[in-house]
């Protein structure tokens, strides 16, 4: 993983920490898992597709978190 990625999966995972529309559990649970939901190459639709799959509001977080366009 390249030192963007990293940046990228640390900015991703501040972002959740304090996201004020998840629950506690729903950010426990994608802090535990985001470094393979990204996969390794950092992929965001990838990451996206499995906050969905969990029923996290992902992409209106990433949206707001900057990391997709709206």
């Amino acid at each position: 993983m390249s030192n963007q990625e990293t940046l990228n999966l640390t900015s991703i995972r501040s972002a959740i920490e304090s996201y004020k529309g998840f629950t506690q559990g729903e950010k426990s649970h994608a802090i535990t898992n985001l470094n393979s939901w990204a996969g390794e190459e950092c992929d965001l639709s990838k990451l996206t597709k499995n906050f969905e799959t969990l029923s996290l509001d992902a992409k209106p977080f990433l949206e707001e978190a900057g990391f997709l366009k709206a």
